[in-house]
């Protein structure tokens, strides 16, 4: 059986706790699917020579569940969820307004945040991408790399490839990339732009995944705060143009979405119908996930406060996350 794992990318700068970042993701590692009961009847009969020969029939609804409402059960949706911190190169620490933390410590701020919830991993897979690329396309010159940027496409071209060598991480248990089906967890409002084709490569990511797409919201009787908090991150976040979104730099952000469900429905069958043929499954495969915990607390309103009371940072992020950007003097409000 192979291992089902969700890719969750973000900026992580910084993750936030409870009403972001934390609160997806221990939603997605709760997720649960419908699974038959079933048992594996193995006949048993003796050969012409007295020894015995063990005969596989195929998997049979258990007799005693046969007319029971409840005959299947629930299994875990996903092995693995999967954090991956997008990478940015060294030559791009630092981009318009605002402090970008390092790799290394957006890399850590996860590990602090997330190492509660089960079966979470957090994955230097972008970075490994970025180098993977470059070689991919025969770029060895360090400064040419500062312009190199890679998408969510690439990274699933690279988790597939059995060829590769990046394709298992360190902090991954996966032992083959063959092994792996990957589903991908994303912000409703994200998800309108790639369903658009907005990303590059959208539909190859679409394929790619069979349509094995998480789309996480808040309740729809927020709708008319979700569409406040997004139109001022949109703003506070301008810098971010749509080739950078495909490198998730901010998921949550975008997530407390304004995209109520009848808009979701309908853009997965448009999607559906326009990639048919590349994707048959699509729109069985996506699956709406409501995260009642998700609050307007955004990386961006973080990492920019200044004069502001430990309380508000006490809310957005979890206490070992505040205590590392405190110590490492990583945001202005921590200097």
């Amino acid at each position: 059986m192979k291992r089902r794992v969700c890719l969750f990318g973000l900026s992580a700068n910084p993750p936030t706790g409870e009403g972001g970042h934390v609160g997806i993701v221990r939603e997605l590692s709760q997720m649960k699917m419908m699974m038959p009961r079933s048992r594996s009847r193995v006949n048993n009969h003796n050969n012409d020579d007295g020894t015995a020969n063990e005969t596989e029939t195929e998997s049979e609804t258990d007799n005693s569940n046969k007319n029971n409402v409840n005959e299947d059960v629930k299994e875990e949706r996903f092995h693995e969820i999967r954090i991956l911190p997008v990478y940015s190169h060294m030559f791009n620490e630092k981009r318009g307004r605002g402090m970008q933390a390092s790799y290394e410590a957006r890399l850590e701020m996860c590990r602090l945040a997330f190492r509660e919830i089960p079966k979470v991993i957090v994955s230097n897979d972008e970075e490994k991408c970025f180098e993977w690329y470059a070689n991919k396309i025969g770029m060895t010159k360090e400064e040419d790399r500062k312009n190199i940027r890679v998408g969510t496409a690439d990274l699933l071209d690279m988790l597939m490839d059995d060829t590769s060598t990046n394709s298992n991480t360190s902090d991954s248990s996966d032992s083959d990339s063959t092994q792996a089906e990957y589903s991908f967890a994303l912000g409703a409002d994200t998800f309108m732009d790639l369903s658009k084709l907005k990303w590059r490569r959208a539909a190859d990511i679409f394929q790619l995944l069979n349509g094995r797409l998480v789309v996480f919201h808040r309740k729809e009787e927020n709708e008319n705060e979700n569409e406040n908090v997004v139109n001022k991150m949109i703003t506070s976040d301008s810098k971010y143009d749509l080739e950078c979104r495909d490198s998730y730099l901010d998921l949550t952000e975008l997530s407390q979405s304004c995209s109520t469900n009848k808009d979701l429905d309908q853009r997965i069958d448009e999607i559906a119908q326009s990639l048919h043929t590349k994707c048959p499954n699509l729109k069985e495969n996506i699956i709406l996930l409501n995260v009642p915990s998700l609050t307007s607390v955004s990386s961006s309103r973080v990492r920019n406060s200044v004069g502001v009371d430990d309380e508000f940072l006490e809310m957005s992020l979890s206490p070992d996350v505040l205590d590392y950007v405190k110590k490492n003097r990583l945001y202005s409000f921590a200097e």
